[in-house]
Order: structure tokens, then sequence, then C-alpha cells
């Protein structure tokens, strides 16, 4: 804090913690009269040697006025909802004051110390670095913060609602898409109900501008230019505010004489948990340190790796999160071929839950194509049971070990659709996630693995029947190199296809009839 408040051009050189609510009163004194009225200061900590629970402190003596109605409002909030959404035993150490350096210094505005849990007690440090349980108290302390300000201006409070869910993107024509999504959840621990929604489009999937305003659950974006990719997004609105972002989903419009999309791009990497923390080795003597860098976790704009690959093999597409598959809101039927992707999907989030392996099922045992990619799908579904019969049937492999240890990948034959390959399983581009532990497969009956590790381990696996499969045991993303994740894909492609399939797709592409029809 001494170090940052002097890069901000703090006056006094000052050392922690005292620095923290003097340099806060020097950046409030630049405001104006209606943001000096409106601050409040909030510090957020872990605490140490004393047990476990939530403490608040205000300063004894000098807490200004409204400290105590902020601290009450908001450790209120964080005690009821830490108990109502994640430990109902949570313990409350109470509403507390003292004289901390980190509260002294406050001249002008109410102000909070919040003592979260002890990093030093294990349930605790879980806790603490659990990405759901922090979602949950910054939402807690957030409302306890609107309810601060509305009781003081006499108003009812209102929180911004949570992200929408179910979201996809449907090509419509050649030039038009369709973007549905499902309202989010509402009350309890979330935030208030959903008024009206804001869809965001974007030729990049990390670049969005505000949204079209819309009260519907669907939005259609018109005069689109064929053959294009296209991301979007969608955000909740009420008074209280906007939620966050909807995950990153992707569609390509047909080329002008094309029909509809024949393939479907779906999203199953849902997974934010301490298991995908960075591991780094800090400079300092602390050792590998557990780092919570939610951008390399789980970014949920990986649709953009998979949509460039698909674009590359000269596909269109329809987009959508798995969650709209699980309930029933889109025909895997109407699909020549499915592109589902799961990350690093684990066994806590069902990497493949039963609707979703019930939906797959059947689309496969009616002539379906799919490319399905993850580094737990043989861990999940057949080492921890959680649908081994799906597994081995039908995405034809048996697990063999949970962590090939290498992360180069070549080709098991030189003169098939796969020969000749070779990639690093490293990706450098942003929002890109640490690979850990890619799975180790066996081939099961009917199938043939097409890709290995360094060690020669099988690294994926293809099959060719009453249905097309490639199964790769590690996630597409996390292949570096942008040509080399498209040559992965047009070549799953072109072995799925084969030369007298093609000629029955481009037949029914020409009549319009479903893939499946």
């Amino acid at each position: 804090a001494k170090y940052y408040a002097q890069f901000q051009g703090y006056p006094r050189c000052e050392g922690d913690v005292v620095v923290r609510p003097r340099y806060a009163e020097w950046e409030l004194a630049k405001g104006a009269a209606e943001e000096r009225r409106n601050a409040i200061y909030l510090s957020w900590h872990s605490n140490a040697r004393g047990g476990r629970g939530t403490e608040t402190y205000i300063h004894p003596s000098r807490a200004k006025r409204g400290s105590h109605q902020l601290q009450r409002m908001v450790h209120e909030q964080i005690i009821r909802d830490i108990r109502a959404g994640y430990d109902p035993y949570w313990r409350d150490r109470g509403r507390k004051a003292a004289d901390f350096g980190e509260l002294r210094g406050l001249r002008t505005m109410p102000g909070l110390l919040i003592e979260i849990g002890f990093h030093d007690q294990s349930e605790d440090a879980r806790a603490l670095s659990e990405p759901a349980f922090r979602q949950l108290v910054a939402r807690a302390t957030y409302k306890g913060i609107v309810r601060y300000f509305a009781a003081r201006d006499g108003r009812k409070p209102v929180f911004l609602p949570e992200p929408p869910t179910h979201v996809q993107a449907k090509n419509q024509t050649n030039y038009a898409i369709e973007v549905c999504w499902q309202a989010p959840p509402f009350g309890g621990v979330f935030g208030d109900r959903a008024r009206s929604y804001a869809v965001s489009m974007s030729e990049h999937p990390q670049a969005f501008a505000a949204g079209q305003k819309t009260r519907d659950l669907c939005y259609t974006f018109r005069d689109l230019d064929p053959g294009k990719t296209y991301y979007f997004r969608v955000t909740a609105l009420n008074a209280g505010g906007e939620s966050f972002p909807t995950a990153v989903v992707a569609a390509r419009t047909p080329a002008r004489n094309e029909s509809l999309s024949p393939f479907l791009l779906v999203d199953g990497f849902d997974r934010l948990d301490r298991g995908l923390a960075v591991m780094v080795k800090d400079r300092y003597p602390l050792g590998q340190t557990r780092r919570l860098w939610l951008e390399q976790m789980n970014n949920y704009d990986y649709a953009g790796q998979h949509a460039e690959a698909m674009a590359a093999a000269g596909l269109h597409f329809d987009g959508a999160t798995n969650e709209a598959i699980a309930d029933g809101k889109i025909r895997l039927d109407r699909y020549r071929g499915v592109n589902w992707y799961l990350g690093r999907e684990s066994l806590r989030d069902a990497t493949l839950d039963e609707r979703e392996q019930g939906y797959l099922r059947r689309y496969l045992d009616r002539g379906g194509q799919l490319i399905i990619s993850g580094s737990e799908l043989a861990y999940s579904l057949d080492h921890k049971r959680k649908g081994r019969n799906f597994y081995r049937e039908y995405l034809k492999a048996r697990y063999r070990g949970d962590d090939a240890g290498r992360y180069r990948i070549t080709s098991f034959a030189r003169r098939d659709e796969f020969g000749g390959l070779r990639a690093v399983l490293e990706a450098d581009y942003f929002g890109a996630y640490p690979l850990f532990s890619p799975d180790v497969i066996t081939a099961a009956e009917g199938a043939r693995p097409i890709l290995q590790y360094d060690r020669g381990q099988t690294a994926a696996v293809a099959y060719r029947g009453h249905y097309g499969l490639v199964h790769f045991a590690f996630p597409l993303e996390s292949v570096s190199d942008p040509e080399l994740r498209a040559a992965l894909f047009r070549r799953s492609l072109e072995f799925l296809e084969g030369q007298g399939q093609s000629k029955r797709i481009k037949r029914r592409q020409s009549s319009g009839q479903s893939f499946l029809d």
C-alpha cells in the first residue's frame, strides 16, 4: 500500500497500515461535494491466530457518523449469505471496535474493516481460496453497502441481477442470428429480478461494446455479413445496475450459397474452483503460491479458439452453452455435427451429466458426428464411474491414467487423416489456462488411436461407423498454435465425413434437409 500510494502521487512517505485510510482521504478530497457525501471506506482482510469465522471492526472513538449502521448492515448480510449459500454453521465472531491503524486515519467518511476468515485455519483457508466463496462474500458485502445507502436516503434497496443463463446463438438466415437466453435466478443470496437485458455482439471474443436493450428473452441481429463469425454475450439489467456478462457464444453465418448451420459449437466448460488456481513460484521466499488469477482459470470465452478453427475448416455454425442442451432448448439432431468442448471441467461440475449423456447418446444413435475435447473426460466418466458405459460405448475409449506428464502431441500414423501433426499443449493467448493432468486413454473396440503424447500414450481416438467420433483427451484450446488448432479440427472433419459422406451432405444442404432426416 505504501508504494502504491506513492505511485499514485500521494505526497507523504508513510508505511502500512496507516497509509491506507490517509491515502483514501487524500483521494476523496479531490472529489466533488456529492462524491465526498457518498464515500465510505471498506477494508477487506483475512485473519490469523484466533480461531475461525467472520468479524468486523470500526474505530472505538473516531468512527465517523454512519460507521455503526454500515457495519451492522454489511456484517449481517455477510453472515446471512455465507450461512445460506456456503456453510450453515459458519461462525459469527461479532461486530467489534478496535484502535487499528487501518481505521484510525479516517477523518471524513464512515469506515469498516472486515476480517472474512482465518487463513491459518484449514476450513476457513479452503473457503478463502474458493472463487465461489469469494463471490458470495463480495456480493453480500455489496448488498450490505446498498442497504446502508438506501436506509440513509429513505429508499428501497434494489440489487443488481445475476447473469442470464442457457445462452444460444442460432442462424435464422444467411444475414441474421437470433440470440436467446434464460432469465437468471433471484432472491436469497442472489440479486434482484432482472427487468431487461443487454445483448452485445462483436467480431472478437474479448471486446464488446454496449449491448442492444430488450425486455424479451431473445434478440435477433439482422443485416449481418454472410460467411462471417460473430460473438455474443448477454447481461441482465434492473434499477440496481447491470449484471456480470454470460459466457461468450459464437456463431458463423452461412455463405450466400449455403443452407443454415450444419454444426453446433457447445461450451461445456463451467468450472471455476480452487482446483484451477494457478500455482506459481514466487520471487519472495513463499515457495509455491496458489494464485486465483481468474482470467487464467476460466475466462469463459474459449468459444473464440474453437470458432477460429471451425471457420478455418470452412464451416458455419450455431453456438450454445451446455445448459441449453441439458434442458432441451436445442435439438442436436438438427445438426450435421457437434463440437463440444469441456476444457478442464471435472468431477464436481459433472463433466457430462446424465441428461447431456442422454442427448448425446440419442444423437449418435441417429448417425450424428461428434468432436469432443477435455482433459478430465476419461477421469470423470470412466475412472470415477460418472458415465462409464456411455464413455466406453459411445466415446470409444477407456481411462488409463490421469496425467500424461507430457505436453507435446504427435500423430500415431504417418499416412492417415491425422498424419504428420505435431503440437504443443501450452496456450499463450490472453485468458489461456495452464493445462494440468491431461488424460491418458486407450482406444475401445471399433476405434483407433490417432494422436499420442511424447511418451507414446494415447491422446486422442477416432471412430467411424454408424456415427462419427473424434475424442481428444486434452482441450483443443490448449494447443498453442492457432494454425495447428485449425489443422486438428480440419483433419477431424475430413476423417468424419469421408469422400462419400461429403457428397451426401452436400446433397442434403442443397435440398434444405436436416442432416438426420
